[in-house]
């Protein structure tokens, strides 16, 4: 959000590692991390709505939009044929590379 309570149209979301193993540390992604796997596309929608989509799995699309309940932005995406608000997203990761701390 900027100084206004607008969503930044260039960063809509900002993507981070909480690393429970280390204190529950908040940690950037790095730039495989953004570029390749967890990063974020993110498409203006217009109307303050923005479609969102990991870089690395394009067939989930996330909706970035105001809630018209409390006037706050949420992402919501249709799962199992329901619509859900998504708050945060767990990733378990199996066979990380060699020496990575994911």
């Amino acid at each position: 959000m900027d100084k206004h309570g607008e969503v930044n149209k260039e960063q809509p979301i900002n993507v981070f590692w909480m690393r429970y193993d280390d204190k529950g540390e908040k940690k950037e992604l790095s730039y495989i991390q953004r570029k390749f796997a967890y990063g974020i596309v993110s498409k203006d929608l217009g109307n303050g709505q923005f479609e969102l989509r990991f870089v690395s799995h394009k067939k989930l699309p996330m909706y970035l939009r105001k809630s018209t309940a409390d006037k706050k932005y949420h992402v919501y995406a249709t799962i199992n044929d329901k619509k859900m608000e998504i708050d945060r997203i767990f990733l378990r990761i199996e066979g990380a590379l060699s020496g990575s701390r994911t």
